[in-house]
């Protein structure tokens, strides 16, 4: 009886333990192909992966069709209409080290039958992007999926159109019917900076690293931002060919695709023995920080295509590949201080000082310790040593700290309850990690400096001649403050002509060049203010609803006297919540809305926003979807509606023209009935569209 009591109970904490692992599986799935928001690194989810693997193997009763073991990806997102992929895209099994790669061998030897030590192999690298599907009819390209969870992925045709590696028609394919090409859609190192620099600026959230900014810049709606995101394709394999195309082998494959205008990697080397897996694996490692894009090891692959079919398929994976991963390039160093930053937006970032340091060849001085939260969870103190890596090959961060190093003495950090700048006090809002000063523009010089910043930057009024140093200059001379101080700079002719550097032509190319700026647009003078969470979509979607200056900046003010109905007309904004709203609240306090209002009064025009001209049966309509559509997304079918001069809201009421009702619309529906909305279902608002 003791006996069976013990195995029942080994059996439950068995089950509980893979529920667990399962569980964690899922969600990181979910944060890393879904929301483009990894917590955990790679390493780490291996290791979890791997654990639960060996409970399945182990207690074969546990495994079921859920099983994430057997899956590939995570479920397409449901913004997105979908395409079903006719041959599955799958993942790749893991080596950790060159002996997992000889077993690797000998059981493909041992499936195969096949008694030589050896099978030749094709090595390139790992790309750490998002894996692609192109489709081509007679040589036009037709459309393009994610993976999504290998049977069914995202449909991003439109945003893949505006990628200039991707070839759009081939003459060579002409005569094949369907030819599908697989790859890898990344982005290079230095357009990731500048992308999370200019995600900064505007308060928006930091891409983790490369291969999460080009999986959620490429399933972005807009594909002005997909295109001006530079994001670049490597063709690595093929799915469904209509017509017998002979390849021998995977070296002649990637050749053939390369005459037809695909980019594939030129770091591809065939392996005849172990040592070339060895010798490939270790130069890659060593030049990895080297390549222009971010990689994460080594994919092995049978050369022979014959045999690759012979492979086939187990589980999720291929037989006929593998991929060794790189381990995370790490180093150590001291934390000589901790400093604070103050951003324009008055957000305190702590950052340490640090002993220099090359991490994968790059020398790293100083790395943000993020927020108050950080520190205390990693127990950060001054004078540490710290193990230090750079995330995505990228940006530097601290993993942990050697506690058996520390000094004697050494206390805790915490960011201080005064700013460093204006010495105002500091708060910290509930259910916030930020801590910002208090002091505003007024006080705070740190955020008075960037604000300034951002306002001259290129993507607000862009104003040439005054940037960098001369801003600084300038703001250091007491010239300016505020930014509407910048359009009277011309009281300052004669200090500024004698400035060093600066004579009476480059004075008047500069006041010129404020001239010039005096008439803007309303979406650039609504992001150039810098609201946290407003970057060019949502001042975009602003201008559109209020159209000109004057009913936008009444808007303002209302909202600030916590005017309800203004706060649901904002909230009714197509692609603007409640977290948004809030902030814009919060941003326009009396200071800001008086600043708003002389800045107005120093320009010659803020021009009305340029409605698209449509002749169209839906220019200036307003229309309201709900439910599920199935042949579009509801996003690509908003686009559609705005594309035709509609104006897309959230909420049905008396003002609505037309209700697009998919599955499970809901009270919505419900709604519009009462009101006599004219309600259109999926296959007549498609047939409307025609």
């Amino acid at each position: 009886m003791k006996n069976r009591d013990k195995k029942e109970k080994n059996v439950k904490e068995t089950r509980e333990k893979y529920l667990k692992l399962k569980k964690e599986i899922d969600t990181h799935n979910k944060l890393y192909y879904d929301e483009n928001n990894p917590k955990i690194s790679d390493e780490k989810y291996d290791k979890i992966w791997r654990e639960l693997k060996n409970l399945e193997i182990n207690f074969p009763f546990l495994k079921n069709k859920e099983s994430p073991i057997q899956k590939v990806g995570y479920k397409p997102n449901k913004n997105f209409s979908k395409i079903e992929h006719t041959y599955p895209m799958l993942s790749l099994e893991n080596a950790l080290n060159l002996d997992e790669i000889k077993k690797y061998i000998e059981k493909t030897l041992r499936y195969l039958n096949i008694k030589n030590q050896f099978i030749e192999l094709t090595a390139e690298p790992k790309i750490d992007g998002l894996s692609i599907s192109l489709k081509y009819k007679n040589g036009e390209f037709i459309s393009g999926a994610t993976r999504g969870d290998g049977q069914i992925g995202e449909d991003v045709t439109s945003s893949l159109k505006t990628i200039k590696d991707i070839p759009k028609n081939i003459p060579d394919l002409k005569k094949i019917n369907l030819f599908e090409i697989r790859g890898e859609i990344y982005m290079n190192k230095e357009d990731f900076l500048n992308l999370n620099k200019k995600r900064e600026k505007n308060g928006e959230s930091l891409f983790a690293n490369p291969r999460n900014a080009a999986s959620g810049s490429l399933r972005q709606l807009n594909k002005d931002i997909v295109k001006e995101r530079k994001l670049k394709f490597f063709a690595y394999t093929y799915g469904e060919i209509s017509e017998n195309i002979s390849f021998k082998s995977q070296s002649d494959f990637l050749n053939k695709i390369k005459d037809f205008g695909f980019p594939t990697n030129n770091y591809l080397q065939i392996c005849n023995n172990f040592n070339d897996v060895e010798n490939f694996y270790n130069k890659i490692e060593k030049n990895r920080s080297n390549l222009k894009y971010d990689i994460d090891g080594i994919v092995y692959k049978i050369n022979d295509i014959n045999i690759q079919k012979r492979l086939g398929l187990v589980g999720r994976a291929p037989r006929w590949a593998v991929a060794r991963k790189f381990p995370a390039e790490k180093a150590e160093t001291k934390i000589n201080k901790i400093t604070i930053q103050v951003g324009r937006t008055g957000i305190l970032t702590p950052v340490a000082e640090l002993d220099p340091v090359f991490v994968g060849g790059v020398k790293v001085s100083r790395v943000s310790l993020h927020n108050q939260d950080e520190i205390d969870r990693k127990d950060i103190r001054v004078g540490d040593t710290i193990k230090l890596q750079r995330a995505g090959d990228v940006i530097p961060q601290v993993i942990s700290v050697e506690k058996n190093k520390r000094i004697k003495n050494s206390q805790k950090f915490l960011i201080p309850s005064l700013c460093p700048c204006c010495n105002s006090k500091t708060l910290r809002k509930k259910n916030e990690v930020a801590i910002k000063c208090t002091g505003g523009l007024k006080k705070c010089e740190d955020q008075q400096l960037g604000s300034l910043e951002y306002f001259v930057s290129r993507d607000a009024f862009n104003i040439e001649g005054l940037g960098g140093k001369n801003l600084k200059k300038f703001w250091k001379e007491g010239f300016i403050k505020y930014p509407y101080e910048i359009f009277y700079l011309n009281k300052y002719k004669n200090d500024i002509i004698n400035k060093d550097g600066f004579g009476e032509k480059s004075y008047l190319n500069l006041i010129n060049s404020i001239n010039e700026k005096k008439t803007i647009p309303l979406e650039k003078f609504i992001y150039s203010l810098g609201i946290p969470q407003i970057g060019q979509r949502t001042s975009n979607l602003l201008s559109k609803h209020f159209k000109n200056f004057d009913s936008w900046f009444e808007s303002i003010k209302e909202l600030s006297n916590n005017n309800s109905k203004t706060h649901d007309q904002y909230i009714n904004i197509d692609g603007i919540g409640p977290d948004v709203v809030d902030d814009i609240k919060i941003f326009f306090d009396k200071e800001k809305i008086e600043i708003v209002n002389k800045l107005k009064n120093a320009l010659n025009k803020i021009n009305e926003y340029k409605s698209i001209k449509t002749n169209s049966k839906l220019s200036e309509k307003i229309i309201v979807f709900t439910g599920t559509l199935e042949k579009m997304s509801r996003n690509e079918a908003k686009s559609k509606a705005e594309e035709m001069g509609a104006k897309v809201t959230n909420s049905v009421s008396n003002n609505t023209d037309y209700l697009i009702a998919g599955k499970d619309s809901g009270s919505k529906e419900k709604k519009a009935r009462e009101l006599n909305v004219k309600i259109l279902n999926e296959k007549e608002w498609i047939k409307f569209l025609v």
